[in-house]
């Protein structure tokens, strides 16, 4: 596939809300958002009131500091998992906009969630320097819990459904897990949190995985040279964790390679970003160019696509539909003396071919952490909007909402 030369389709642009506009009722489904604007029946913000009359955000728990990070959907409604100062949070989101907190967890950030069985979900992330996984049923009951780690900073990746409701769950350690020394690795718990085994990965830094239900389980790595220039690749292993094949960036078209998306037929669709040119020095090429490739269960690379947009687009998530995948992410566009970070969406078809841009403007920085579909097919997306002037520090909140989000 060539580089994307259509239209840019901007969804919206939007205004601060103003004040006693909206009534309780409306505020339910229309307000107190990203960028604070009114899309009827389509937004709601993780962490907020959804009976306030006035628009502003209550956060869980307090301050001023509140992110979601990951998000997976059923029939029935929406999970999200992200942070505030003090606690991180697994909340419930219903499709009208009504939002209930399920689970809090003091001192952690849970980063990745994932259902398993069709009836409970599991919830990873870091705790202090730990690594914790846990299982709850999908009103928030705990049903087991796991906490470990070494002595140095350990990280979570990825977590993801395995044979007879297993849970997989990658990571790394920067410190010695059971003997086995920094680095990478995957483990497997069984549907009632025992320990199936812990498979050491040999490979650089490990940023994402996932599996399907006969065991096989695929990851990205991503590693530098001595100049810094980033070089990812895809590697299956099966059941036991010994490695089949590996596919490398030339091939699939991304030097950082950051999403991984396992479909009902065995195929993996592969998203990251291409540094550089891959036809000379990869110094020479776009700064930033959005990828996407899929990959046959046997390793062979069906087809690649790459998208030339912005010079610093980042990928942050993945979802693939009958109609075809979605990468979502962030580009930095200049906006006077700054450069804003806002909410992008590179469409593809189900042959690669590249369909549409969608970009999010407004005045804050926005970025999308996670996407999912719902069984019919409906796309989600969760992310943070800062909403400060600047980056570092900020005062950021948390949002869900339906993609495109479509004005009313």
């Amino acid at each position: 596939m060539g580089v994307y030369d259509g239209e840019l389709r901007t969804v919206t642009s939007c205004e601060p809300c103003p004040e006693g506009t909206f009534t309780a009722e409306a505020n339910q489904t229309s307000c107190a958002d990203w960028y604070r604007c009114s899309i009827a029946e389509q937004l709601v913000t993780a962490g907020t009131s959804t009976t306030d009359a006035t628009c502003e955000p209550r956060l869980i728990g307090s301050g001023d500091d509140v992110a979601a990070y990951a998000l997976v959907a059923t029939e029935d409604g929406l999970w999200v998992a992200g942070t505030n100062e003090s606690e991180g949070f697994v909340s419930t989101v219903s499709f009208d906009g009504l939002e209930e907190v399920v689970l809090t967890i003091a001192d952690a950030r849970p980063t990745e969630l994932a259902l398993v069985g069709g009836d409970t979900l599991v919830v990873a992330g870091t705790i202090e320097s730990d690594v914790f996984l846990r299982r709850l049923t999908l009103t928030g009951d705990e049903l087991w819990a796991v906490r470990f780690g070494s002595d140095e900073t350990d990280y979570v990746a990825a977590v993801a459904e395995g044979p007879n409701d297993s849970v997989y769950l990658a990571g790394g350690t920067g410190g010695d897990l059971d003997g086995a020394g920094a680095g990478p690795f995957v483990r497997q718990y069984d549907a009632t949190g025992n320990l199936l085994q812990n498979i050491v990965v040999d490979g650089p830094y490990l940023s994402d995985m996932t599996a399907n239900k006969e065991g096989a389980i695929y990851l990205t790595f991503a590693t530098a040279d001595p100049d810094g220039r980033v070089s990812s690749f895809l590697r299956a292993l099966d059941e036991d964790g010994v490695p089949v094949w590996e596919v490398g960036p030339e091939e699939l078209g991304c030097r950082e390679c950051s999403e991984l998306f396992a479909t009902a037929d065995g195929d993996l669709y592969v998203a990251g970003r291409n540094l550089g040119d891959f036809g000379g020095d990869p110094d020479t090429g776009p700064a930033s160019d959005v990828s996407l490739a899929r990959v046959a269960p046997s390793g062979e690379v069906r087809w690649k696509s790459i998208v030339s947009y912005a010079p610093s687009d980042v990928v942050e998530a993945l979802v693939v539909t009958d109609d075809g995948a979605q990468v979502f992410g962030s580009t930095y566009l200049d906006s006077g003396s700054e450069s804003l970070a806002e909410a992008i969406a590179f469409r593809f078809g189900p042959d690669g071919e590249q369909l549409s841009l969608e970009l999010r403007e407004g005045p804050e920085h926005d970025q999308i952490q996670a996407a999912t579909a719902t069984p019919t097919g409906d796309v989600f997306v969760a992310g943070i909007t800062a909403t400060s002037g600047q980056l570092f520090p900020f005062v950021r909140h948390a949002f869900v909402v339906a993609w495109p989000p479509t004005p009313p």
